[in-house]
């Protein structure tokens, strides 16, 4: 995403680095470990491979209040969360018209669901 010339980006995600981080997070190095935030060490790496892009973290609380998220086009989850949470968060995007995708890995498995809205046509004919 951020090769695709996204202009801002913002991280959210105050976990410390742990050793199982190694295996999933390209960015993260052994010193970073009970270190740094796993926002900090994907912020750090994210710049180096594109300096142009502004990214920056988010470390305050979520909450249901998602009016925080008004001023994005996008909100990618990429995180375990309750179902409750995950549908009040879609919701809230689909009605303010902000792209939505949640998605997730357990070992070999996996899952994504996008929702862009009712006006979103997906053109490629051979998916």
């Amino acid at each position: 995403m951020i090769l695709s010339g996204v202009s801002q980006i913002t991280l959210y995600d105050n976990s410390i680095v742990c050793p199982n981080d190694l295996n999933s997070n390209f960015f993260a190095q052994n010193e970073d470990i009970d270190n740094n935030s796993r926002a900090a060490v994907t912020q750090r790496g994210l710049m180096e491979i594109n300096n142009s892009a502004i990214v920056m973290i988010y470390k305050g609380e979520l909450s249901n209040d998602f009016s925080i998220l008004n001023d994005y086009q996008i909100v990618i989850i990429t995180e375990i969360i309750s179902l409750e949470t995950a549908e009040a968060l879609n919701q809230y995007c689909r009605n303010k018209k902000i792209g939505f995708i949640y998605t997730a890995e357990f070992g070999l498995s996996s899952f994504l669901f996008s929702d862009f809205g009712e006006d979103f046509v997906v053109e490629d004919l051979t998916g």
